[in-house]
């Protein structure tokens, strides 16, 4: 990934970060297998499978 990119991603990092924080902080980028990510994406089902019907229902309510 190009300068251009992590130059923009260090630009809104900043922009959005409490200050102190952003300074203190280091953004890396890790070359991770596809495998990493499929468990992200299944981690995200299974939260949302297990999620407390009190939750699904403030979501249904947000959304109307």
């Amino acid at each position: 990934m190009g300068d251009v990119f992590f130059s923009a991603v260090r630009t809104a990092f900043h922009d959005c970060v409490m200050t102190g924080l952003a300074e203190d902080t280091e953004i890396r980028v890790n070359s991770w297998g596809d495998d990493i990510w499929a468990l992200g994406a299944a981690s995200l089902v299974i939260a949302e499978i297990f999620k407390s019907p009190i939750q699904k229902e403030e979501r249904t309510e947000n959304t109307k």
